[in-house]
């Protein structure tokens, strides 16, 4: 499939789709390609090779999700994908619950050798280092003991 953007001519001549179709660039069926769009527009190509333009849903803040439907709603705007973004969240709050942990451990690590070292007793930081290791079944990090 040629989309129209692949080989223009001119801006006014269009482009050539095949020898004895030339699509100008004011023709209806191409206006998108050339028109300003708003910040919650994108130029999309329908299974012709034609552009038309796609409308999203923003957030208040002005800014667009991270993921949207493949397809728009009754009113022709393509929603976000609540089940992808959540997913995403949920991710991003693991890695870096993660990586609070595995500072965590390296801490906890030092304190054992430490103690170790000094012969004293680290029954109870090697309790916190194994209940740091166990939180991601529960994701609530334990508390240190003194």
């Amino acid at each position: 499939m040629i989309l129209y953007y692949d080989r223009i001519n001119k801006k006014q001549t269009g482009i050539f789709r095949n020898e004895d179709e030339t699509i100008i660039s004011t023709d209806d069926r191409v206006k998108a390609f050339w028109e300003p769009r708003a910040s919650n527009e994108d130029l999309a190509f329908d299974n012709n090779g034609l552009p038309y333009v796609k409308t999203y849903a923003m957030q208040a803040d002005g800014t667009r999700y991270s993921h949207y439907l493949d397809t728009p709603d009754i009113d022709g705007i393509y929603q976000p994908d609540t089940v992808k973004i959540e997913a995403e969240l949920q991710a991003q709050a693991e890695a870096e619950f993660r990586a609070k942990r595995d500072e965590l451990l390296k801490e906890a690590d030092i304190k054992i050798f430490k103690l170790q070292d000094n012969g004293q007793d680290q029954t109870a930081w090697r309790q916190y280092r194994q209940a740091l290791r166990d939180s991601t079944d529960t994701w609530v990090l334990p508390v240190k003991p003194i």
